[in-house]
Formats: structure tokens, sequence, C-alpha cells
């Protein structure tokens, strides 16, 4: 068995290679102690052959979790990173090692989806859009806070108080929970839209937009066609990396 990881900021998401093909995904939030988080969520997970890594959450967590797969499976783990060029895709930053690894592998997973170009749309903590075109190369991205982040940074940086939860997603809003939804949900599809149009004309071709990551069913609705709802584009960006699935 291989396991494949997903390492947010905030949720960690893990499966083998056969659970990823069935879409059986588990994902859970993880606290301070992420050690302790592993032996309670992990106690039962049979010894895998491999253990493959994408993280963005930093050394400490990257020690952590590292540490205990070691200590209980007596392997290394693999962490992949952003390259310059793989499996397909030319990375479009400067400095290729800058671009986020989730990013990266949302990027690869992509690519092995549709040759046509795409807009790649990670919906997590920051809201992530990377512009790839039909030969692969990656244009280039923009990077946005989430729609919890923003929720957080208006009940921050205001003396607006903590809103009931949201009784409706209209445009507009007769309350301050679902303005603050609403606000952020539409203020992110027309960014993604506008993005979609703008790389539509420069190519003169039309534009796939997929769609992941934990809030992206909160914006499936108001993004334009042709669009696609993949949440485990990271993992399967995993398993291309590993060798467990091919990337075309």
């Amino acid at each position: 068995m291989n396991l494949l990881l997903d390492v947010g900021n905030s949720y960690l998401k893990w499966c083998s290679h056969e659970e990823l093909r069935n879409g059986e995904i588990f994902r859970e939030a993880y606290g301070a102690d992420i050690g302790v988080w592993l032996d309670r969520c992990w106690q039962n997970i049979e010894q895998p052959a491999s253990v493959w890594i994408s993280s963005v959450a930093g050394e400490k967590v990257d020690a952590e979790v590292s540490r205990w797969i070691r200590h209980n499976w007596l392997i290394e783990s693999e962490f992949v990173v952003s390259r310059r060029a793989q499996a397909g895709v030319v990375n479009g930053y400067r400095q290729p090692e800058q671009l986020g690894v989730d990013r990266w592998m949302a990027l690869l997973a992509g690519r092995a989806i549709s040759h046509q170009p795409c807009l790649i749309v990670d919906c997590g903590t920051a809201t992530t859009i990377d512009a790839m075109d039909a030969e692969g190369r990656h244009l280039g991205g923009l990077i946005i806070p989430g729609l919890e982040m923003m929720k957080e940074s208006l009940l921050g940086c205001t003396a607006i108080l903590e809103p009931e939860d949201a009784e409706s997603i209209d445009f507009v809003a007769t309350d301050t929970a679902s303005a603050i939804l609403s606000g952020g949900i539409n203020a992110t599809k027309s960014l993604i839209n506008e993005m979609r149009d703008r790389l539509s004309k420069k190519l003169d071709q039309p534009v796939l937009s997929l769609l992941t990551g934990g809030a992206a069913g909160q914006l499936l609705g108001g993004v334009l066609m042709p669009k696609r709802h993949e949440p485990n584009l990271v993992l399967n960006g995993v398993a291309i990396v590993a060798g467990l699935r091919d990337n075309a």
C-alpha cells in the first residue's frame, strides 16, 4: 500500500492509491500537536510501503509528520517539491521552488485531466488561481484570501460583531453573515471569471476551469462554463510524481 498525503495549513487529507482511484479520501483538521493527532487518527492504518507527501504546513509540521512515520512504520517520507518542469508541465515562476507545492501538484493533475488551456482554482485557506496553456506552460497565477480568511479579516479589522450563520447567499443580503459570505463568494467568482475571459481572449481558445479545495462547492455555481469540480487535484498530482498514475 502506498500512502498519499496533502498537508494544508488547516487540514490533512490522506488516502492510499487505491482509495484515491475510488474517491475514498480522508480529511481532518489537525491541531497544534500533530503527533498526538496522528496517534489518534492513524492508529488503524495498515503499514504502507511508501508515504508521499505534499505539504505547505511548514518545517515544524513536516518534521513531526516525518518523525511519526519513521517511528511507527520505519520508513522515510517522500516529500514532493515544485520543479522547473515535470510530467508535461513547465513552471512559470522565475524561481520554480517558490511556487507552492500544492499549486504545482494541482497543475500536474490538471494537465493529466485536459490538454486544453485551463485555470486551476484551489479554494482553501487561501484561494489560488493558476493559468496553464494547451502546451502545459504555467503562465502564472494569483493568490487571494480564502472565504473564511476574508470573513476573519473583516471581523478582526472592523467593529462588526461575530454574526450568526448565514441565511442565504443571494447576491445582495439582508443579514450580516449572509452579506459577508456573499461578498466573499461573489468577489472570488468574479475574479475567476475575469481571469478566464482574459486568458481565453489572449490564447483565442476556450478555457476550462478546474476547481478544487474545501470551499470549491460554494464557488462552483457562479463560475462560467466549461468547468469541473475536481476535489482531489493535489493528491492526484502526488500520485503522478510517485509514479502511481499516468500523467496523460
